[in-house]
């Protein structure tokens, strides 16, 4: 059962306006990995919970990981907990890793989110990795609805490239040739390209 998010109404303001955010720097919402609205919410949904941004915090309320006032760098369950309670979903808390190869991967892609932001060079597996709002992306946030956000939207882009439509990770696994058996009047022979005796 999901829990009540903390208003209907603005939970999905709040919403909305992560997914104008990404809109306006190109990412790409409604294509490929992201087609189906759950996918599109999800995904403006955890760019919130790292930003700590409950539906009825102000935007400018943004916490940036580094910043004086605050060190906020939620881990991958932080974060389910946080849509669970704020945003009225029901994640299991073992998908944490759906949250980060099917979400955060793509923000961290895109320029929003820093990945290891409490533990630099952590592993992609480390359990106590932390996600913060980059410095870029924060500025982005903090001035959604207000008169400068055009010129911050395009100062974004102007460092950061849109990401592309079909990203997907990269993984540096090289393909070696592997025997395989057949069998052979009852028999297994490998075929490696030369008779059996």
């Amino acid at each position: 059962m999901s829990a009540k998010p903390d208003d209907s109404f603005d939970a999905e303001a709040k919403v909305a306006g992560a997914a104008a955010i990404l809109s306006a720097i190109d990412f790409p919402l409604g294509k490929d990995e992201f087609r189906t609205k759950l996918r599109q919410d999800r995904i403006c949904q955890i760019l919130l919970a790292v930003a700590d941004l409950t539906p009825t915090t102000p935007w400018k309320s943004a916490k940036v990981y580094g910043n004086e006032k605050a060190s906020h760098a939620p881990r991958s369950r932080d974060i389910i907990i946080f849509l669970n309670k704020h945003y009225g979903t029901s994640i299991s808390s073992g998908s944490y890793d759906d949250i980060r190869r099917k979400n955060l991967d793509y923000l961290v892609e895109a320029g929003l989110i820093v990945s290891s932001a409490r533990r630099e060079g952590a592993s992609t597996n480390d359990g106590t990795r932390g996600y913060a709002i980059s410095k870029e992306a924060a500025s982005l946030l903090h001035g959604y609805g207000s008169s400068k956000w055009p010129a911050l939207v395009k100062q974004f882009r102007r460092s950061h490239l849109p990401l592309p439509c079909n990203v997907r990770r990269r993984r540096g696994l090289s393909k070696s040739p592997f025997p395989m058996a057949r069998r052979s009047n009852s028999r297994q022979a490998l075929i490696t390209g030369s008779k059996s005796p």
